[in-house]
């Protein structure tokens, strides 16, 4: 591992280190002519193939719009949803067209809730409370939200809450975990990248020059 440090000739790139979004953002810069590479497959800093000054760095998609907005990233690829949940001060210029999921409220299927208005009073776990409170009060339903982290498919069975907001693709992993759907309607969110003010920058000729290339 190396530190990183802001360089004049030199992009500094967040990409998610796990999962669908990272498979996407790979996919993305590969069909952009940028072959990502790394040492080991547990390295958290890679290069792209024939590009010494792009440094790429792993990091949790929820941890790039807050590292963009601190200044250790120039770039970051991101949901659009996350960058909401976070609240940071950063832009979004470029979709993907890869990552789309939408914001779901789920319920376990043997519970009579069909309507997020019957979740009065209730407990609603997620790992997105920012968007999800916002949801409940511009619905006027007046909700106990809980800060979860990971899977929350398990939770309404745990007798911790009595439903879940989360981000749901194709709604598979909901069915198999005996959930039903009964809005989705909170959020849509794709993977962008993201930015926060290349144009103070001392590289922003180069961060622009890699926005043109993803564009």
């Amino acid at each position: 591992m190396e530190h990183i440090y802001r360089q004049t000739d030199q992009v500094t790139i967040g990409i998610p280190s796990k999962g669908r979004l990272k498979k996407h953002v790979l996919q993305y810069l590969q069909d952009h002519g940028m072959v990502v590479q790394f040492k080991t497959e547990r390295q958290l800093q890679g290069q792209v193939d024939g590009e010494p000054n792009y440094k790429i760095v792993l990091a949790h998609p929820k941890d790039i719009p807050l590292l963009l907005e601190r200044g250790v990233l120039d770039v970051g690829f991101t949901g659009m949803d996350l960058i909401h949940e976070t609240q940071a001060s950063v832009r979004p210029v470029v979709k993907i067209g890869k990552g789309y999921v939408k914001m779901s409220i789920m319920v376990p299927d043997t519970k009579e809730y069909y309507h997020p208005f019957h979740l009065l009073d209730k407990t609603i776990g997620t790992p997105f409370p920012n968007i999800t409170r916002a949801y409940f009060d511009r619905i006027q339903v007046r909700v106990d939200i809980c800060p979860i982290q990971g899977a929350s498919e398990g939770m309404p069975y745990l007798g911790i809450v009595d439903a879940i907001v989360d981000v749901v693709e194709t709604g598979g992993s909901a069915k198999e975990n005996g959930l039903k759907i009964i809005a989705d309607d909170l959020f849509e969110s794709e993977c962008v990248v993201a930015v926060k003010e290349p144009e103070l920058q001392d590289n922003y000729k180069q961060v622009n020059a890699f926005l043109r290339r993803v564009y």
